[in-house]
């Protein structure tokens, strides 16, 4: 499948690597779209799946691609449901909607388990994801414990900002009453994607460096199927459900595989406080705290994402 050619104003490093492929598949309805590249003269020794947060896109992650090619390895991104290149909501294909992180993990399972090619499944799976998708591949590690050889999380999604300052009952009350009502509208705040939300790259709260911090946006003023507006009730109903199910004790202390788990010290969207708790339970999570870094610390500056990728090979180095 080809790809649109990508933003002129942006460098090679965030273009799509030689023989980048695209496919598609359908679990129960939901169409899932992913993309991926093989180093060309080799066999990789590894595979690195990686896992978006909300909103996010495959090709946001081109650079991060030719790194894990530059490597050694094979690199697969998945979009989720309801945002990148995958289904949307029928009615307005901005609001990002959920029919429950079950439904997420089940899609991730499927990607990997069919669409990945055989012999790729062959080699070890490493596990990259950020924010939402930490969240969803840390139950997937739950689920199926002997998948990956080990994970790296950025800034996991294992609790919501926003909710904290609610009492768990109140916040439980509050989105289970729109989930029932009004499921399919945007929560509190919110509406369909504007260039707004990122407008000051490098300012804006997501990434403090300004030339990563512009790609999102770069990519969808490129093409509009990649924009998503913000989060429904029925979203934060279920990843407020999902996240009292991951903080379990017994849910993260069952989490065997061999994790780095990295904070961000301006996050203004995940509790940090609850990613600490979590990787105290966790067996073989160690933590990494950027005071500097905001929220997506895999776009951030280079002494920054520097870091963490070191932390990255040497989680690789000892488990494959």
């Amino acid at each position: 499948m080809s790809i649109k050619k990508p933003p002129p104003q942006l460098e090679e490093r965030f273009t799509a690597p030689p023989n980048w492929t695209t496919g598609t598949f359908t679990r129960h309805g939901r169409c899932v779209h992913f993309g991926g590249v093989v180093p060309a003269n080799t066999p990789p020794k590894a595979t690195v799946i990686c896992l978006p947060g909300l909103s996010e896109f495959s090709e946001k992650y081109y650079e991060i691609a030719r790194e894990m090619l530059a490597r050694g390895m094979a690199f697969y991104v998945i979009d989720w449901v309801f945002q990148g290149r995958s289904m949307r909501h029928h009615k307005n294909p901005h609001k990002r909607h959920s029919h429950g992180f079950k439904e997420d993990i089940a899609d991730l399972h499927m990607m990997i388990s069919e669409h990945t090619p055989s012999e790729l499944r062959t080699k070890p799976l490493i596990m990259l994801a950020h924010s939402m998708g930490g969240h969803i591949g840390l139950r997937y590690l739950h689920h199926y414990p002997d998948t990956f050889k080990a994970a790296a999380f950025s800034a996991p999604m294992i609790g919501i900002l926003g909710l904290k300052p609610f009492p768990a009952p109140v916040a439980r009350s509050i989105t289970t009453f729109m989930r029932r009502f009004a499921s399919s509208l945007y929560g509190p705040g919110t509406g369909d994607w504007g260039v707004g939300t990122r407008a000051f790259p490098g300012k804006d709260g997501f990434s403090s460096d300004p030339v990563r911090g512009a790609v999102h946006n770069a990519w969808c003023l490129h093409d509009k199927a990649l924009q998503v507006g913000n989060i429904t009730w029925r979203w934060l109903h279920e990843a407020r459900r999902s996240c009292r199910l991951l903080r379990r004790k017994s849910y993260l202390s069952a989490i065997k595989t061999p994790c780095i788990v990295a904070s961000a010290g301006h996050d203004l969207l995940v509790d940090n406080d609850e990613i600490s708790r979590a990787v105290e339970l966790m067996p073989h999570a160690t933590l990494l705290k950027f005071p500097k870094a905001y929220h997506e610390i895999l776009m951030e500056r280079d002494e920054i994402r520097g870091t963490f990728f070191e932390a990255f090979d040497q989680l690789i180095l000892e488990n494959i």
